[in-house]
């Protein structure tokens, strides 16, 4: 068991098939109804095969 374990670690391909975007988030409508975070509160929550980082005033959040 330790031979195999040790014997090839070959290293992960991260994010082999992702994309990356930087840039800035603004919420264009009032969406209190479908969030409750302070942030997002005032566009759609469906965030299906995606994440993203907020940095706010507040705390730093993660969708994923």
């Amino acid at each position: 068991q330790q031979t195999f374990n040790r014997s090839k670690i070959v290293e992960r391909a991260v994010h082999a098939c992702g994309s990356e975007a930087f840039g800035y988030f603004e919420v264009t409508h009032d969406v209190s109804s479908l969030c409750k975070a302070d942030f997002l509160s005032k566009v759609v929550r469906n965030s299906r095969g995606i994440a993203m980082k907020f940095y706010t005033d507040e705390e730093n959040n993660d969708i994923l």
